[in-house]
Order: structure tokens, then sequence, then C-alpha cells
């Protein structure tokens, strides 16, 4: 399980894609049973055959909190 810390909006933005196409895939990952949509912002990962591929949207949504909230000195 896994809880991205900002809006999907916000992910959608970074990610480069609209909002509504994300949110369509992120349908289609609910019905093949891939994840599973606990609330607004967390989700939880069904099958370990996506896990890589998870893996790196998570230090993508990383890298971006980093670069965007993380105070540079």
């Amino acid at each position: 399980t896994f809880t991205v810390p900002f809006s999907l909006t916000d992910l959608a933005d970074y990610l480069s894609v609209d909002r509504s196409a994300m949110m369509r895939e992120i349908k289609t990952l609910k019905e093949d049973g891939i994840i599973k949509k606990m609330d607004k912002n967390r989700f939880t990962l069904l099958s370990r055959f996506f896990l890589i591929k998870s893996s790196i949207l998570i230090m993508q949504i990383y890298f971006f909190i980093f670069d965007n909230y993380i105070f540079h000195f």
C-alpha cells in the first residue's frame, strides 16, 4: 500500500499527462485487479508482476516531491 502525498491533478501534471486519461488508466488497473484504490490518494498493489513498474512510478513521485518540497542548500 502506498499513499500519493499530493493531489492526483499534481501527479498528472508531473507525469505530463491529461488527468482524465490518467484516471481512466487507474480505473483500468482497478478493473484488471492490479491495484485497489483505498481512498482519495491511497492505493494497494495487488499484482506482484507490476511491482517493478510501480516502483519506478513511486520513485518518480518521490523525485517530484524532493524537487518541489525540499529546500535546497
